[in-house]
C-alpha cells in the first residue's frame, strides 16, 4: 500500500484492507477496497457476494461510460443539426433574394420585349403605309398582289382585280 494510504488509514484506526477487482467482460477495471479494524477473513459467500457487488458495480461503470459516450454524440449531432438547420435558413433566404431579383428582371425584359413588339408593330405600320394619307404604300399592293398571284397559280383559283384611280 502508498504510504500515504497507508498513514491515512492508520490515522482512522483501520489496518485490514481487502480489495475486490471491478471486471468487465473478464477485464478489471477498477477495484474496491474495504478497510476493516483488526484483521479479517471472509468467508466463500462473503467472497461470492463482494465479487458479485463487484462484478455489478463494474458493469455500471461501463454502462455509464457508454451512456457519457452516447450524451456526447447526440450533443454533438444536436450541434451538428443545429448548424444545417442555420445553413439551411441561411441558403433559403438566398434562393428567396435571388427568386424575387430574378422576378425583377424577368418582368423588366418582359416590358421591354413588348415595347420592342409594339415598335416593330408600328414601323411595320409605317413601312406598308403613306404617312400622308394612312393608305397602303404602292411597295406593299406589289407584294400583297404577287403573293395574291402565287396564291390563284398554287390552287388553280381564278384571280380578279379591280384597281381604281381616285383623285
Amino acid at each position: 500500500i502508498d504510504e500515504k494510504i497507508a498513514s491515512a488509514l492508520e490515522k482512522e484506526g483501520k489496518d485490514c484492507v481487502i480489495s475486490v477487482p471491478m471486471l468487465s467482460r473478464e477485464q478489471v477495471i477498477g477495484v474496491i477496497n474495504l478497510t476493516f479494524s483488526g484483521m479479517r477473513n471472509l468467508s466463500d459467500d462473503e467472497s461470492q457476494i463482494l465479487l458479485a457487488i463487484a462484478k455489478t458495480v463494474g458493469l455500471a461503470f461501463i454502462n455509464a461510460h457508454y451512456v457519457s459516450r452516447i450524451e456526447q454524440e447526440m450533443k454533438r449531432r444536436e450541434r451538428a443539426e443545429l448548424k444545417l438547420k442555420e445553413a439551411n435558413e441561411r441558403l433559403e433566404e438566398e434562393v428567396a433574394r435571388q427568386t424575387r431579383e430574378l422576378n425583377q428582371a424577368n418582368q423588366q425584359l418582359q416590358q421591354a420585349n413588348e415595347e420592342l413588339n409594339r415598335q416593330i408593330k408600328q414601323r411595320h405600320y409605317e413601312s406598308i403605309t403613306d404617312q400622308m394619307s394612312g393608305l397602303y404604300s404602292s411597295p406593299y399592293f406589289e407584294v400583297r398582289v404577287d403573293n395574291e398571284i402565287d396564291h390563284a397559280k398554287r390552287y388553280q383559283r381564278p384571280l380578279s382585280l379591280l384597281m381604281v384611280d381616285i383623285d
